[in-house]
């Protein structure tokens, strides 16, 4: 299992020599226990980089056939969105899936950067509750374990769109919560 630190730093590229384009995009990264989301957004303003720091995060997960969907809020910036994840769309030495022990917390670090620069504007670190975690990993040890081809996520992501057109829609089945927040 290969791991690349990168050093990520506001005010400094998030990658060197890379632009966005000035999309308004974002991107889960899963790379064998580490969570990352990247926000992609053009000409940040103040106001949204103080929602982005003081904002509430809301997670949720929605799983079918294997395949995972990734939600996630942002109060202030991102209404519900969603991005559909499978461990068969990494390479093979980037697939490992560490246990999660009772009662332990992920962690999801998110970063906010000017898609027209590439500069970084703001990082988050939020926890998932310990059910969200141990849920998120079972769902990652099952793709690992039982095996999900690109082709079959494919499929699976086509038939979840088709029965749930947004991102509010697909929301009202899957387990969410506020991460970060102490969980009863």
């Amino acid at each position: 299992m290969s791991h690349v630190l990168q050093r990520v730093v506001v005010g400094e590229p998030f990658l060197p020599g890379v632009c966005y384009g000035g999309v308004d995009r974002f991107e889960y990264h899963y790379d064998g226990g580490t969570h990352l989301l990247q926000c992609l957004l053009p000409r940040i303003s103040e106001a949204e980089v103080h929602a982005f720091n003081t904002g509430a995060v809301h997670v949720g997960l929605y799983a079918y056939q294997r395949s995972i969907f990734f939600l996630f809020k942002i109060d202030g910036v991102y209404a519900w969105s969603d991005q559909a994840f499978a461990l068969a769309m990494l390479p093979s030495a980037r697939r490992s899936v560490p246990p999660c022990k009772p009662g332990e917390h992920l962690v999801l670090s998110i970063v906010l950067v000017e898609s027209t620069t590439g500069i970084v504007r703001g990082i988050r670190v939020v926890t998932y509750s310990p059910h969200m975690s141990s849920t998120f990993t079972q769902l990652l040890r099952a793709q690992l374990d039982q095996g999900l081809t690109a082709e079959q996520h494919q499929r699976n992501v086509e038939q979840v769109y088709r029965a749930f057109p947004s991102s509010a829609a697909l929301v009202r089945t899957a387990v969410t919560e506020r991460a970060g927040v102490r969980q009863p």
